[in-house]
């Protein structure tokens, strides 16, 4: 995931605390063959409940499968 979008010009930081989701307007969480690392990650970091209140106040969350 961050290959592209190194490629395509888009700068992005790669988070794992609730302190970065909250100054976030947009998260991308990869999906398929990253995202069993991906919610490891999140349940390691007690990141569950900070994903809930991110999408509660409707900002932008993108579970991307390719």
């Amino acid at each position: 995931m961050s290959y592209c979008l190194d490629y395509i010009g888009i700068k992005f930081r790669i988070i794992n605390n609730s302190k970065e989701i909250n100054k976030s307007n947009i998260l991308i969480i990869p999906g398929a063959g990253s995202f069993d690392y991906a919610m490891s990650i999140v349940k390691k970091n007690n990141l569950n409940d900070s994903l809930k209140k991110f999408v509660e106040i409707k900002k932008n969350l993108y579970w991307v499968y390719a």
